[in-house]
């Protein structure tokens, strides 16, 4: 699922993916897991929004609390990740973002 954003110079893309974050104290903390792990393995997160609450119980307690949540990301226009590459000595995708970080 992807949304569109209109700008003045065009258009902007987001890629929506789902994430479930889970806690043993809240469910306000998993959200803040789930938002937190997707900024880790994600560049350019810029929103997201909370589909669902579940949790798990053991020995009539709760054991877990569970946020599904959609984080959206922003999608590079074509000519950008290429450029990038060129200039890491034509590394794409992963590759390229572990030489940014210097791994």
């Amino acid at each position: 699922m992807s949304v569109l954003r209109s700008q003045a110079d065009g258009m902007t893309v987001y890629k929506v993916v789902e994430v479930v974050g889970t806690s043993n104290t809240s469910f306000s903390d998993a959200v803040r897991a789930a938002v937190s792990r997707a900024t880790e393995t994600l560049d350019e997160v810029r929103w997201f929004e909370v589909k669902e609450f579940r949790g798990s119980v053991e020995n009539d307690g709760i054991s877990e609390f569970q946020a599904k949540v959609d984080v959206a990301f922003h999608v590079r226009p074509h000519e950008e990740p290429r450029e990038k590459a060129a200039a890491k000595g034509g590394q794409t995708g992963r590759d390229a973002r572990l030489h940014e970080r210097g791994a």
